[in-house]
């Protein structure tokens, strides 16, 4: 599998929770409901799911977690796009065009 990031096409693409979702965040863990099953993110999974609560684009999500937790934009942006990719799989995101 081709190990994908944020490229410029999906960059100013802007995401928000999915509105059917629950979520609560105890202790830096997101615990979110959606259908019946529940997911739990560890804290930089949750520190980037905050961020698309409102609606952020991934962009924005990529330099928020280069200042939070002092990582590389390279990385970062890996790292975000997949979990994106996974967030969308499961529904708990949407895009926004609003």
């Amino acid at each position: 599998m081709r190990e994908r990031s944020v490229t410029a096409v999906e960059a100013d693409r802007t995401f928000r929770w999915n509105s059917k979702i629950a979520c609560r965040t105890l202790e830096e863990t997101a615990f979110i409901l959606f259908q019946s099953k529940m997911v739990s993110l560890n804290e930089v999974g949750t520190f980037v799911w905050e961020r698309f609560r409102d609606g952020a684009t991934t962009a924005e999500v990529v330099n928020s977690v280069v200042e939070e937790f002092d990582a590389t934009s390279c990385r970062v942006s890996k790292d975000v796009g997949c979990f994106v990719e996974e967030l969308l799989k499961r529904d708990l995101i949407q895009e926004s065009f609003a």
